[in-house]
């Protein structure tokens, strides 16, 4: 290996343990068995992931998140493969214009949305439920299954759908039957995107939430300003270490290394 590339390498490793190891920290924070967050930990103990999974309230915002965080990802998935479909396929007037319009949110500060979708539900009476939040979490993850399956499209070989045509299929078997099929590591990803952000979103789900809709995000977020005892810590490790294996999950079984061919 050249100099060069060493210092490359140097640089990247550098980086990378950066960026994980505040993450690292969390992890063994959360082990900790003082009453108080410390590190490093005085003594190992596991009573903290305990006090997490035995309490009622994280449980409900857990359910929350995982429904609203699922509802979200499912139909931000439907409305960006049709979109991204349309945007390929057909000869759309301005699309850029369009593109830039449905992955606007991406540059768009989350309180500014957040206070938008308050003001449109408040015009509109619409009370705080799970289908509000998931409504207004679909806005936030749209862009990334847009953007997913805009590329995935784009990347599609469509004498594969000529074929099928070909073969006597219709168009829309054609599209579920063999295009969907074809493009499933990238309909995984952008799913896997839109769960992710709208799991750990908070800025959004802040001013749109009621008291039965509270999201694990912002039951921590409210559990830290009047306790500091390594809760946190450890719902934050088992979130890492669940998303960890779920991706590793994923990629093993479709490969999300080469969801865009």
């Amino acid at each position: 290996m050249s100099a060069t590339g060493r210092w490359v390498t140097a640089v990247c490793a550098l980086l990378y343990g950066f960026l994980l190891l505040p993450i690292v920290v969390v992890g063994i924070a959360s082990l900790n068995d003082a009453a108080s967050l410390q590190f490093p930990p005085s003594r190992i103990s596991l009573r903290w992931f305990g006090a997490f999974l035995t309490s009622a309230d994280f449980g409900r915002a857990t359910h929350v998140s995982l429904e609203v965080a699922l509802g979200s990802a499912l139909v931000a998935l439907a409305l960006g493969t049709a979109a991204a479909y349309v945007l390929t396929r057909y000869p759309v007037p301005g699309r850029t214009f369009v593109l830039q319009y449905l992955t606007s949110p991406l540059i768009l500060p989350s309180i500014v949305v957040g206070l938008s979708l308050l003001q449109l539900y408040s015009m509109l009476d619409v009370r705080p439920s799970r289908w509000s939040l998931i409504a207004a979490h679909a806005v936030v993850t749209l862009p990334y299954a847009v953007r997913t399956m805009f590329a995935a499209f784009e990347a599609y070989d469509v004498t594969l759908d000529e074929a099928a045509a070909t073969l006597g299929a219709r168009p829309l078997r054609a599209f579920f039957k063999v295009t969907l099929p074809s493009l499933k590591a990238s309909l995984i990803a952008g799913g896997v995107f839109a769960f992710a952000i709208s799991f750990s979103n908070i800025m959004l789900s802040v001013f749109l939430i009621g008291p039965s809709t509270t999201t694990l995000p912002v039951r921590m977020y409210n559990y830290i300003e009047f306790s500091n005892d390594p809760t946190i810590a450890a719902i934050s490790t088992l979130v890492v270490v669940a998303t960890f294996i779920a991706v590793w999950v994923i990629h093993r079984t479709v490969g999300l290394g080469g969801f865009v061919r």
